[in-house]
């Protein structure tokens, strides 16, 4: 639901909702450490393609692959169409 909401209001990109992202998965739901989220925004930004991966890999660590492609619908798919 997150990724949904934040993909509407991302004028500029994955980098204006980070900040987002980051209070919630860290300090809202716990989902992750603040180091783990500092070694998942390191992965995604070394990776190659958009920074959108930063989103893929959250939900990877969340859910596995199911949470991985769900991230990423929740963030591509609102602004793809």
């Amino acid at each position: 639901m997150l990724g949904l909401l934040l993909s509407l209001i991302s004028v500029g990109g994955m980098p204006s909702v980070l900040p987002e992202l980051q209070r919630y998965v860290v300090d809202v739901k716990s989902w992750v450490t603040p180091e783990e989220f500092i070694q998942i925004f390191a992965v995604g930004q070394a990776a190659p393609g958009p920074n959108m991966l930063i989103s893929s890999l959250v939900g990877w660590k969340v859910g596995g692959l199911g949470g991985a492609l769900l991230a990423l619908a929740g963030m591509c798919g609102p602004a793809g169409v």
